[in-house]
């Protein structure tokens, strides 16, 4: 995870943009550091205008595909005065190149600036999409530096105490496995029951060698030295201090921080407030998240290969389209088909089949079990609000919509 920085949301103007660019030059030297730079920049190698822009994440950590293109536009200005650069001249194809030139440079730092969708945005250029793909990057890409080498719950060792990481950890259970169980997948959780999981349930409290276990991704207990399994396990909880839960103030101090960093995204659908994942969020989260979350597939783990996969519980599932984690958008009808789409993604597919006349005009289908694609079957919030926030009265105590065929 990116350190901290309070300044996120402080404005890269042009003078605050040269005195970055300036900086990159002093850290070189006098005299041969503008000569030098020159060489690197026209051989398309590191140079001061890949040093600002990075510079501008640090200060900010997260930006919108629209933010990336005015920073980086007078990063290149400031760079060379007499050729002013416009944010719609930062093309496709540009910013690509210069995110994996400074990707090369931030690897050996287990650091690496990332890009996912806005999955709450929809995207109503799809007829263009293909024509633009060549012009400026698309503005619901959000653009964020994250940390490659462990999972983003032992990064917060680093800024939260044991208990306030505990918090955070009861908080994507409850996002992720309480919602599932109601037979929804609502993917967030409401502000209130959140502030609720602040205190430890007496008959889930968890200890701290438990929490030092599951950060190390050792949930199966230590091996050897003190005693393995069921039995050395339960001997180290029985001596381990007991994590304790945490005041109402301290939880949302920690809640409204993860939304300043931008890991969670809070809003008021249906009159309730929600917490649910920012894209900064699923970016970092993204591995911990499916191996938290979904069961192994059959012969993983030491399991029998010839065990039944269908049973395997996934509740974090890729989008049919661009196969990045849902955590809002839409699903089949049907209860046991795996199919998820984006918003967005799910309307350039059947857009695209509506057009060419396939399925017999308008009815779409899903890929996977050609049942009927209704598109009123949500993932998110709105699987329990119903679309533009409105509840969905006439589904509850009623048969859900995802049961019908």
């Amino acid at each position: 995870m990116a350190r901290r920085h309070r300044d996120r949301d402080m404005d890269v103007d042009d003078t605050s943009t040269r005195h970055a660019y300036s900086n990159g030059h002093g850290d070189r030297g006098q005299g041969d550091a503008g000569m030098g730079d020159d060489a690197e920049a026209e051989g398309g190698g590191y140079s001061n205008v890949h040093r600002a822009f990075l510079q501008a994440f640090l200060a900010r950590s997260v930006m919108s595909g629209e933010e990336v293109r005015a920073v980086l536009a007078r990063v290149m200005g400031a760079a060379d005065p007499s050729r002013p650069t416009h944010p719609n001249d930062i093309t496709t194809p540009l910013l690509t190149h210069m995110l994996q030139t400074i990707n090369a440079r931030l690897a050996p730092l287990d650091y690496e600036i990332r890009s996912t969708r806005d999955q709450q945005q929809s995207l109503s250029r799809s007829a263009s999409s293909s024509s633009s793909s060549m012009s400026a990057p698309a503005n619901d890409y959000v653009y964020a530096l994250v940390n490659t080498a462990s999972d983003a719950l032992t990064q917060l060792a680093t800024e939260f105490s044991a208990e306030e990481i505990a918090f955070v950890k009861r908080v994507l259970d409850t996002m992720f496995e309480a919602g599932k169980k109601r037979g929804k997948e609502v993917m967030a959780v409401e502000a209130m029951e959140a502030r609720r999981l602040a205190k430890v349930r007496s008959a889930g409290r968890t200890t701290m060698s438990q929490m030092q276990m599951h950060l190390n991704g050792d949930g199966d207990g230590a091996e050897g030295g003190g005693g393995g399994g069921a039995d050395g396990e339960a001997s180290a909880a029985a001596a381990a201090p007991v994590i304790k839960g945490i005041d109402l103030a301290t939880a949302d101090a920690v809640l409204s921080t993860l939304v300043d960093q931008g890991f969670f995204r809070k809003q008021k659908l249906g009159g309730v407030q929600w917490f649910s994942l920012a894209p900064r969020g699923i970016m970092e989260l993204r591995s911990y998240l499916k191996e938290m979350y979904n069961d192994a597939p059959a012969g993983e783990d030491g399991d029998d290969e010839d065990e039944d996969d269908e049973e395997r519980v996934v509740r974090i599932r890729d989008c049919e389209g661009c196969r990045e984690i849902v955590t809002w958008g839409l699903r089949c009808a049907r209860r046991d088909c795996g199919v998820r789409f984006h918003d967005g993604c799910a309307g350039q597919y059947f857009g695209r089949r509506r057009g060419g006349g396939e399925e017999g005009g308008n009815a779409a289908r899903c890929p996977s079990c050609r049942t009927e694609w209704t598109g009123d079957c949500y993932v998110g919030p709105r699987a329990v609000v119903g679309a533009g926030g409105e509840n969905e009265t006439e589904e509850e105590g009623g048969r859900d919509k995802g049961e019908r065929e």
